[in-house]
């Protein structure tokens, strides 16, 4: 299966996260639904790839069932619990983080990716330029988030990157186990977002 990868014509569509998908069904004594899911989506690619060159199945590719699973909605959050978050973490970048997210509902691609140029100030309001799948936007935000969020900004230059090194959800869970807060991600963040004005 990891031959593909070696044709210069499939090498964007057969990925290394899918690889790591099929190690993990291996690997588990138990396998999660998603990860099962993109196994098989990971073979049928490796199947059409052999196809493409000529090799026959005794079962069509299309027979290969695959049914995507049902998402699990994680619980958002409360205003509280997140607020609670923030006040016990130590100043730095993980906290910086959440409190972007908290305040724009960014995705955290979006927040990883961020330079100190996409915080800005224009007619004396406030923004955070977020750009990801969705087409850029500039989310407002208050004066004190801003100065709050600026306020880590040192001597980086306007075009350097917000976050030098990215920041994870695991990262987030592990600090809301230590401070004693149900444990939650920055997709929940951006969930609890949407219900918030700044």
């Amino acid at each position: 299966l990891i031959i593909p990868v070696l044709d210069n014509l499939n090498v964007q569509q057969f990925n290394f996260q899918s690889v790591e998908h099929l190690k993990r069904v291996l690997n588990q004594k138990e396998y999660k639904p998603n990860t099962v899911y993109k196994a098989i989506q990971t073979l049928k690619l490796a199947l059409r790839w052999g196809e493409s060159y000529g090799l026959e199945y005794s079962i069509p590719i299309d027979k290969i069932k695959n049914k995507r699973p049902k998402q699990e909605i994680k619980p958002t959050p409360s205003a509280e619990n997140v607020k609670l978050l923030l006040e016990k973490m130590p100043e730095g970048r993980l906290k910086l983080a959440a409190f972007i997210a908290y305040k724009t509902g960014a995705r955290l691609g979006e927040i990883n990716t961020l330079k100190w140029n996409n915080v800005f100030e224009n007619d004396g309001a406030h923004f955070v330029k977020v750009k990801g799948k969705a087409n850029p936007r500039s989310v407002l935000i208050s004066k004190d988030s801003f100065s709050y969020i600026r306020s880590f900004q040192g001597n980086a230059d306007e075009n350097e990157a917000v976050f030098l090194r990215p920041v994870n959800s695991t990262q987030l869970k592990k600090f809301c186990v230590k401070a004693k807060v149900e444990p939650f991600n920055f997709q929940s963040l951006r969930r609890l977002r949407s219900n918030i004005l700044d």
